[in-house]
């Protein structure tokens, strides 16, 4: 496991590629209260047409099919203008009222290969349901919300 312990909040991340606010490996972390907009395409990937290349306004434990960043907070982030998704993360676990991930707004999200509000990602661990809720999300190229995770139930 990577970092633990830490807060990103308040926060203005404007004009980056591909990924605006990247948290990896983590655990028990916060990102509160950011405005994440200006993410565009990386212009340097020389693997051709058909990769998908990893990109978002804030991207949680999404980069590697598998990891999971236990016990963190993304909550009242704005996202605005950014490439594949504004948040490409897992939800939180069903009837969670903790509103961990609560208040997060994508506008204006687009993309060749995607362009969603909310790129919801499969966590090993929720098996049997996974929840995203208090979310808001428009003008994005394709669904607000765009989810596949493995679990037996899957709400929004």
């Amino acid at each position: 496991m990577g970092s633990s312990n830490i807060n990103v909040s308040n926060n203005v991340f404007f004009n980056f590629r591909p990924i605006g606010l990247g948290v990896q490996k983590s655990r028990n972390c916060t990102v509160d209260n950011n405005i994440v907009g200006g993410i565009v395409d990386r212009t340097t990937v020389e693997a051709g047409d058909g990769v998908v290349d990893k990109a978002g306004g804030i991207s949680i434990c999404a980069y590697q099919e598998g990891d999971e960043c236990p016990d963190m907070f993304v909550r009242n982030n704005i996202i605005a203008g950014a490439v594949y998704g504004g948040l490409v993360m897992a939800g939180h676990d069903c009837g969670d009222t903790s509103g961990r991930y609560g208040g997060n707004v994508a506008h204006s999200i687009h993309g060749i290969k995607s362009g969603n509000g909310l790129n919801m990602k499969n966590a090993p661990s929720q098996t049997e349901c996974t929840e995203f809720s208090d979310f808001k999300a428009y003008k994005c190229y394709y669904q607000g919300a765009f989810g596949y995770p493995k679990a037996k139930r899957v709400i929004f």
